[in-house]
């Protein structure tokens, strides 16, 4: 592509084109990047957010732009296709959409010989497997469902740092799904399992911060970035302050759910099975991390959960509409400034499964 723009006729838009390339060394090779101005947005989108490449012509644009919003991803001898959250119209299709299941395989998948696939391939099958049947048992609150799936993947890191882990071992965390469900679901009714307000402070404290980056501007609500509690929780320090911020921040999510429409549950069960498409979880993980690929999925909804709560305090009912839009404005901000690798690469704490799944309790 970088030869077709060289060869363009002169123009400023040329000019303008050209010095937007950065060359950037990747494993030892150069490739060629759009720079990013100081609001981590690529310098070709004109202000009111278009492409002024794609304004030009469709045939100049790079190949990553010209698939967006569409992503395929190869898991074995299975295609799979699915498209990013970050434009708008891909989440009124896909998750404003009355549809079933939003994920098939192509139509010429070839089985591939049990010799031929390897052992985390075979864990990621397996965990494949168990995530669809406790994703589909509806009857369960969907923070339930993401909580098994959690304590299942930090029994596997447990049992993996132990060297205990083999594929019978896998098998016996993944069987009895749907009672797995059921005993954490009465154990959550008794109220005999629920994070302690120290380790939820923590919690929602790094949440929160994806919300108070600076990069993070254009996407959020001014009202929500300079809300007292967002500089709370800017500012919390000690263990009184993490406490304090857990409790204020439940009191926004029960107030939230007289505000929230009836449909959000199930958008958040829809959200939540394109983020595992599209990162690989639990087929193929980064670079055979399931937990950092969970996590990656998990952070981003627990996100726009918090984005809600905060929304519905700050403007009442809360509409369709606004699950929708608050859904692409966080996915734009994650999908321009890659945070959430950042996030989870900078941060130890955040990779920390062990100490806060049970948090994905107040989802």
């Amino acid at each position: 592509m970088l030869a077709t723009w060289e060869a363009l006729e002169p123009s400023p838009f040329k000019e303008r084109l050209l010095a937007a390339i950065e060359r950037k060394d990747f494993s030892g090779q150069e490739s060629v990047v759009m720079r990013k101005g100081a609001d981590r947005k690529c310098v070709m989108l004109a202000e009111n957010g278009l492409c002024s490449i794609h304004k030009q012509s469709e045939d100049l644009l790079a190949p990553t732009c010209r698939e967006y919003p569409r992503i395929t991803r190869q898991s074995g001898a299975r295609k799979l296709e699915s498209a990013k959250l970050s434009c708008p119209e891909m989440v009124r299709l896909v998750l404003a959409a009355e549809t079933g299941n939003q994920f098939h395989a192509s139509a010429d998948v070839v089985q591939t010989a049990p010799m031929s696939v390897d052992f985390v391939a075979q864990v990621g099958q397996m965990l494949e497997d168990f995530v669809k049947q406790v994703i589909s048992e509806r009857r369960f609150p969907l923070a339930v469902r993401i909580t098994v799936i959690a304590g299942v993947l930090v029994q596997l890191a447990l049992k993996s740092q132990q060297s205990r882990v083999d594929l019978r071992g896998v098998q016996g965390l993944c069987a009895k799904p749907k009672q797995q469900l059921y005993d954490l679901n009465q154990k959550f009714k008794s109220g005999s399992i629920k994070p302690q307000a120290l380790v939820g402070g923590r919690f929602w404290r790094l949440v929160f911060s994806i919300l108070l980056e600076a990069d993070a501007e254009p996407y959020v609500d001014p009202a929500i970035q300079r809300s007292e509690v967002a500089q709370r929780a800017k500012s919390a320090q000690s263990d009184a302050d993490y406490e304090a911020l857990y409790k204020e921040i439940m009191g926004y999510r029960d107030k939230a759910v007289f505000e929230l429409s009836e449909p959000n549950r199930l958008y958040g069960e829809k959200y939540l099975l394109v983020k595992f498409i599209n990162s690989g979880f639990p087929a193929v993980p980064i670079e055979g991390n399931f937990i950092a690929t969970f996590l990656f999925c998990v952070y981003p909804y627990a996100l726009i959960q918090l984005y809600l709560w905060l929304l519905a305090a700050h403007k009442g009912k809360i509409g369709d509409a606004d699950v929708l839009s608050v859904i692409s404005r966080v996915e734009r901000m994650l999908d321009h400034n890659d945070r959430i690798y950042r996030f989870l690469n900078q941060s130890e704490a955040a990779m920390r499964l062990d100490l806060y799944y049970q948090c994905l309790m107040d989802l």
